[in-house]
C-alpha cells in the first residue's frame, strides 16, 4: 500500500511539474492522493531524497537527483494569503507536546510579525483545529486531555476577562455616577 501511494504522489508530482521552481503544499495535492497516512508518505519520500521541504513547508519534487544535492534556493516571500495559513497549520501539526513550535520560530519562518502569529492561530482555532498554545509553544492536541486543557484555559481567559469588563463598569459608575450597560 505505501508503495502504491508513494508512486501515485511521485506522479503526481510529475505530471504537475513540481520541482525547484513550482512547489507545493499538502492543502494543494489533490484530495485522492491524501488518503491513509499522507503525511507519513512524504516522509517517506524525504527519507529517500525524492521530495524536499522547504522551511516554509513546500515541497519540491527531486526529479532524479538527490535533494542534499540541490544548491539552498532562498525562499521567496510571499503575500498573506489561505496558503500561509495552511502552511502554518503544516508545522504546528508536525508538533507535540513534548516539542511545540514557539511563535518566535513561525514569525521567522513565514516572516510574519507576532500578531499575525496568533491572528492565523486563532482562525484556525475557529475553524476548529485544536490548537493548544503554551509557554513552551504550539503543537496540535492528541487526545481529550489536551482538548480539555485546552479549553479549560480558554475558559479561564474568559473568566478573567468578564471580571475586567466588571471592574471597569463599576468604576466608570463610580467616576462618572452613571450606569454603563454594554451587551456581550
Amino acid at each position: 500500500m505505501v508503495m502504491k501511494l508513494n508512486e501515485k504522489l511521485m506522479g503526481w508530482f510529475r505530471d504537475n511539474q513540481i520541482g525547484p521552481d513550482k512547489a507545493v503544499t499538502l492543502q494543494e495535492i489533490p484530495s485522492g492522493l491524501e488518503a491513509d497516512n499522507l503525511k507519513g508518505e512524504l516522509a517517506d519520500l524525504q527519507e529517500a531524497k525524492i521530495v524536499s521541504m522547504a522551511p516554509n513547508g513546500r515541497f519540491y519534487f527531486c526529479a532524479g537527483e538527490k535533494a542534499e544535492d540541490k544548491p539552498e534556493r532562498p525562499i521567496t516571500a510571499y503575500a498573506r494569503h489561505e496558503s500561509l495559513f495552511g502552511d502554518i497549520f503544516n508545522e504546528i501539526s508536525k508538533r507535540s507536546k513534548y516539542k511545540p513550535i514557539v511563535s518566535k520560530e513561525l514569525e521567522r519562518q513565514f516572516g510574519i510579525s507576532g500578531p499575525d502569529v496568533r491572528d492565523e492561530i486563532r482562525n484556525l482555532r475557529r475553524k476548529g483545529e485544536p490548537i493548544v498554545g503554551s509557554n513552551t509553544g504550539y503543537y496540535l492536541a492528541t487526545g481529550t486531555e489536551d482538548i480539555k486543557q485546552l479549553i479549560s484555559d480558554m475558559e479561564s481567559r474568559i473568566s478573567s476577562m468578564r471580571e475586567t469588563i466588571n471592574s471597569i463598569k463599576k468604576r466608570a459608575y463610580d467616576r462618572f455616577g452613571t450606569q454603563l450597560t454594554l451587551e456581550l
